[in-house]
């Protein structure tokens, strides 16, 4: 984790929070591209903004059955 993205409202959350509202329901979820607002380190080590990016978010569920969090990755859609 970057320290950066500490304490920060969360990418997802800001421009589709729809989606990450599905995931806290329990739903796995494909979530559309979303231009990043963070400082990105590219596959080549350039560090950009902006970049395109699609997530993946699953619910991380108890042994009671509750959604307690939710994980998500992000790819580069190229």
């Amino acid at each position: 984790m970057k320290n950066e993205n500490i304490y920060a409202e969360n990418t997802i959350n800001i421009h589709k929070k729809y989606y990450l509202d599905r995931a806290f329901s329990g739903e796995t979820i494909f979530i559309p591209t979303i231009l990043s607002t963070k400082s990105i380190i590219t596959t080549k080590g350039q560090q950009t903004i902006n970049l395109s990016t699609i997530y993946i978010a699953a619910p991380i569920i108890n042994n009671n059955n509750k959604v307690i969090a939710a994980i998500t990755l992000s790819l580069n859609p190229k």
